[in-house]
């Protein structure tokens, strides 16, 4: 049987010629060259196999016809991206994100939070597989596009044009031919299934959709570094060591002191208005952090001035906290993610009004479905000397503050927003969940 020497794919998504299509290229070392194409999430047409004399001749018509589709005449681009075959990425079950958040997560509460990291991961596939066409392996762990892994390469491109693609989504400009030339890069880079025709505003819609790519960015991410990291088999039947991807600590709050505390420090800033008043806690983890801890004790706590405060997120984000702990948005990403106060590096939100956060982990400010089992953190934040603003800007943070308190009613916002401009000034001690029961 013959062997693969190598494969390339290339795509070309182009909403004037209707185009969202791939063209395959294999040569074997039997001296054939293999070619499929067809229309992204397809399974596309396979052309009769060129055969040849030598590798040279085979080399030759590679050549060829790798650069007629990167002519301008052709307007294809080279997918960057882990393929399926030449690579033979074999991860086993081990190196599914739950089974390994399983393994390293330390706790001594056993099979309740065993249940947590196996709801939180499920909750994270279905996020992303229900609204892309992007596949999931129960086997692997892994997510992938319809042609494969994207590369960090791919990934990081990708995260700079949905940036650049975000205001125009937001000014609902979706005719721009601006918007449309960063959009089909976007999906030369992070391909997807579309159906029969192209329409830029049916494909990011909305900020929500916006921020649903953002997440799919953050997952595919995930399952690159699973492949990147997954233990080599050296040939005598031992594998490397299992790389180090979890250094958090979660328990199970069995104390009823603290559990009442947080419970009153909740109930103190309830807001009728919001859809989450109705919720309640249900159950309480301490969480520890290993570098997020680190930094807040070195660095941040010198800032001074901390305060007990909120931080919501939906639920199919809360695995990838507790993997890499919270992240400021790179680039211009806070212009997408409806920030206000973010400024031009991006900000981590907080507020010490409960259901202000809980609203974000409900799903109401995005717009999403609503969450009546939500989670949401309560962290240590070092506000420092804080800068509060007459309205929204992205002019911040101000030089010679450490922080932006944006007051309700006094910043141009109906509830209070804490945002603080570096990772190690916060520290995230406790997950709430909720439930309306």
């Amino acid at each position: 049987m013959a062997k693969l020497v190598k494969e390339e794919m290339y795509v070309k998504s182009n909403a004037a010629g209707n185009n969202n299509k791939f063209w395959e290229i294999k040569l074997y070392d039997d001296f054939s060259v293999h070619i499929r194409n067809g229309r992204v999430g397809g399974n596309g047409q396979i052309q009769t196999p060129k055969e040849f004399g030598s590798m040279e001749d085979a080399e030759a018509f590679w050549d060829k016809k790798t650069k007629e589709k990167l002519s301008s005449r052709k307007g294809y681009t080279k997918f960057k991206g882990i393929l399926t075959e030449s690579n033979e990425v074999k991860v086993t079950s081990s190196n599914n994100l739950a089974d390994i958040a399983l393994k390293q997560i330390d706790t001594s509460s056993g099979s309740e939070t065993a249940n947590l990291i196996k709801y939180l991961s499920k909750k994270n596939i279905h996020n992303i597989t229900s609204a892309t066409t992007i596949t999931y392996n129960a086997d692997s762990g892994l997510l992938k596009t319809p042609l494969g892994i994207v590369t960090q390469e791919g990934l990081d491109e990708a995260r700079l044009l949905l940036g650049n693609i975000a205001p125009f989504v937001k000014e609902e400009d979706h005719n721009n031919s601006t918007f449309i030339d960063y959009l089909q890069e976007y999906m030369q880079l992070i391909p997807r299934k579309i159906g029969r025709k192209f329409v830029p505003e049916e494909i990011i819609a909305d900020m929500t959709a916006v921020q649903r790519e953002s997440q799919l960015l953050d997952a595919l991410d995930a399952s690159l570094q699973q492949v990147l990291s997954a233990p080599v088999d050296d040939g005598s039947g031992k594998k490397s060591d299992e790389p180090r991807v979890f250094n958090v600590k979660v328990e199970v709050m069995k104390d009823q002191k603290v559990f009442e505390h947080i419970k009153h420090f909740y109930n103190k800033t309830r807001n009728r208005n919001h859809t989450s008043y109705n919720l309640q806690p249900k159950k309480v983890y301490t969480v520890e952090i290993g570098h997020m801890k680190e930094a807040f004790e070195k660095k941040g706590k010198k800032v001074g001035n901390i305060m007990e405060l909120f931080h919501g997120t939906r639920t199919e984000n809360l695995l990838s906290i507790l993997k890499g702990g919270l992240v400021i948005p790179k680039g211009t990403e806070g212009h997408f993610t409806g920030a206000m106060f973010s400024g031009k590096k991006g900000g981590l939100y907080f507020s010490d009004q409960s259901t202000k956060s809980l609203n974000y982990s409900q799903g109401y400010w995005s717009g999403g479905s609503r969450d009546n089992n939500p989670f949401m953190f309560i962290a240590s934040v070092a506000m420092g000397k804080y800068y509060i603003p007459s309205g929204p800007s992205h002019d911040l943070p101000k030089p010679g503050y450490d922080s932006t308190f944006a007051k309700a009613h006094e910043s141009g916002v109906r509830n209070n927003e804490m945002v603080i401009y570096s990772v190690s000034q916060c520290n995230l001690n406790y997950l709430v969940e909720f439930s309306d029961n």
